[in-house]
C-alpha cells in the first residue's frame, strides 16, 4: 500500500505544498497552488506522472484524466489516448486536449514544459514523497486542484490515512520471527536500489524485514553481497540477470531461487498500488500467512473501485428465538417472551418470577454476544484476491461463515452468494476495524478478517 511531496513553483519543482495559499471565501475554488490559481475545477487532465494517476484514481478522479502518458498503465485509464513518454512527450498532442492541468514528475524536459506553459497550460511536477506525513500532504496538493480547496483537501487528507493505516494493519498480521528477515529492492543490475529513505524503501519497515541496502553507498554492490540477503526483489527483466551475474549468483536468495520480479513502475506508485505491493512481499516473506504459493503482482494493478450505494436498503433480520429478547415490565411482551424462548425457565404469574427472568435473560444475552476472536486459516488468500458485489462461489461461503462468527453477517444461510447482505457485513466489519467502508473485501482487509488481530462486531 508509497518520495518528498511537493509542488515544483517556476523552476523544476514545485516547492512544499503544505505551505500552498488556500482559496478566499467559501467556495472551493479559486485554489492558488504553489504560485498556480486555479478559477474552476479542472475537467481535463493529462497525467504524465504515474504515481499521481494512480492518487488521481484511488482518489475517484480516473474520469478527469484525458490524456497519459506511456508510462501511466493502470487498467482503469488504459483506453484513454496517450501523448508518449513522461519524459519528453509530444507537446503538440497534449496541447490538443486543452488541458486545464498537466500532472508531470522531475524528468520533464524543460523545452517541453517551456512549450505548454506558453500555450498557458499550468504544469505541476511531483515528486514523491518520503514518508507518511510527506504522503498526506501529497494527496492532499493533488485532492486540492482537482476537487477543491476544502473538499478535495479533505478527501486528500482521508484517502491517505486510509492507505496508511491499511498499510499498519497489514503490519500486524506479520508474524513474529527470532530472527529478522532481511531483503532488498534493485531496480536494475547496475547499483540502483530502493534505499531507506525512499517511501519504497520504507516498505520493509511494514513489513517487519531489514533493507539491506540501507542509506545510499557508493559501493552499494558490496553491500548486498556481504549483508548475503534471504530475499531480493527487482524489476521486470532483472532476475535473468542476477542469476547469471557471477556476484549475485551465490547469495543466499538466488541460490534458493527467491528472488521476485516487481515492475518498477508499480513499485514505486503512491496510490492504491502500495498496499498491493507491501501485500505480495509481506505473502512473500512470510508464506506460512497462506497455504498457496504467491502470485507476482501484475504489471497494470487492478484497483478496487468503489461501488455506489444501492437505493434500495436491506431489510432487516429479524432475532431468532434463541437470541435473548430484553424483557419489558408488562404482562403482554412476558407471555410473548414466554411462548418464543425456548432456554427461558417456567414463568409464573409473580412479578416477583418475572424480574428473576429478565435478570437471568439479560445475563444470558451478555455472555452470547461476547465472542472469542482466534485466526482462521480456512481462506487461501493470495495477493491480489478480492471479493465484490455479485461474486459467487465456494469462497465467499467462507468469507460469509468468518463475518458469522465474527457477528456481522446476520443471515442464518451461507449462501456463497456476495449480494447486500454480505456488502452491509462487510461495511460493518470495515467500520469497526477503522478501514473505509465500500462493501468490498480487498487482500488486505481479508489478511485483518481472518486473523486473530480483527475486532468483533459491537
Amino acid at each position: 500500500m508509497k518520495r518528498i511531496i511537493a509542488l515544483m513553483t517556476s523552476a523544476l519543482m514545485v516547492v512544499g505544498a503544505a505551505g500552498c495559499s488556500y482559496g478566499s471565501g467559501n467556495g472551493e475554488y479559486p485554489v492558488q497552488v504553489a504560485g498556480y490559481t486555479f478559477e474552476q475545477q479542472p475537467k481535463n487532465i493529462v497525467c504524465l506522472d504515474d504515481s499521481v494517476a494512480d492518487i488521481l484514481i484511488t482518489c475517484g478522479y480516473a474520469d478527469r484524466i484525458k490524456a497519459r502518458s506511456n508510462e501511466c498503465t493502470q487498467e482503469e485509464i488504459e483506453d484513454i489516448k496517450t501523448v508518449g513518454q513522461e519524459n519528453k512527450p509530444d507537446a503538440d498532442k497534449i496541447i490538443s486536449v486543452k488541458p486545464d492541468v498537466v500532472f508531470a514528475d522531475k524528468s520533464l524536459s524543460k523545452d517541453i514544459k517551456k512549450q505548454l506553459e506558453e500555450n498557458d497550460i499550468n504544469v505541476l511536477s511531483m515528486i514523491q514523497a518520503k514518508n507518511n506525513d510527506e504522503l498526506k500532504v501529497l494527496y492532499e496538493s493533488v485532492c486540492a486542484v482537482a476537487g477543491g480547496d476544502k473538499s478535495g483537501r479533505a478527501k486528500g487528507i482521508k484517502k491517505s490515512e486510509f492507505v496508511i493505516n491499511t498499510m499498519e494493519d497489514l503490519q500486524r498480521i506479520v508474524p513474529e520471527k527470532n530472527v529478522v528477515v532481511t531483503a532488498c529492492y534493485m531496480y536494475d543490475a547496475d547499483g540502483n536500489v530502493a534505499y531507506n529513505d525512499s517511501f519504497s524503501g520504507k516498505l520493509f519497515e511494514y513489513a517487519n524485514a531489514i533493507n539491506v541496502c540501507g542509506i545510499e553507498d557508493s559501493d552499494i554492490f558490496q553491500k548486498i553481497v556481504l549483508s548475503n540477503p534471504q530475499y531480493i526483489f527487482c524489476d521486470t527483466g532483472v532476475k535473468e540477470k542476477l542469476v547469471k551475474s557471477e556476484m549475485f549468483k551465490n547469495l543466499k536468495a538466488v541460490r534458493e531461487n527467491k528472488v521476485y520480479e516487481i515492475d518498477k513502475k508499480l513499485f514505486d506508485r503512491q496510490g492504491n498500488s502500495i498496499t498491493q505491493v507491501l501485500s505480495f512481499m509481506i505473502e512473500t516473506m512470510y508464506p506460512e500467512i497462506s497455504d498457496q504459493p504467491s502470485k507476482e503482482p501484475s504489471k497494470n494493478p487492478e484497483q478496487s473501485s468503489d461501488i455506489e450505494e444501492s437505493s434500495e436498503t436491506p431489510s432487516k433480520i429479524e432475532e431468532s428465538s434463541e437470541e435473548s429478547y430484553e424483557i419489558e415490565e408488562s404482562s403482554e411482551e412476558s407471555s410473548e417472551i414466554e411462548e418464543s424462548s425456548e432456554e427461558s425457565s417456567e414463568i409464573e404469574e409473580s412479578s416477583e418470577e418475572s424480574s428473576e427472568i429478565e435478570e437471568s435473560s439479560e445475563e444470558s444475552s451478555e455472555e452470547s454476544s461476547e465472542i472469542i476472536v482466534t485466526a482462521d486459516d480456512s481462506l487461501n488468500i493470495t495477493a491480489g484476491m478480492r471479493f465484490y458485489l455479485g461474486d459467487e462461489n465456494e469462497n465467499v461461503k467462507i468469507v460469509q461463515k468468518r463475518l458469522k462468527d465474527l457477528g456481522y453477517f446476520k443471515n442464518e444461510e451461507i449462501t456463497g452468494y456476495y449480494g447486500e447482505m454480505t456488502a452491509k457485513a462487510v461495511s460493518d466489519y470495515e467500520v469497526t476495524n477503522r478501514i473505509e467502508p465500500d462493501g468490498n473485501l480487498s487482500t488486505p482487509e481479508l489478511y485483518l478478517l481472518f486473523s486473530d488481530e480483527v475486532l468483533p462486531a459491537q
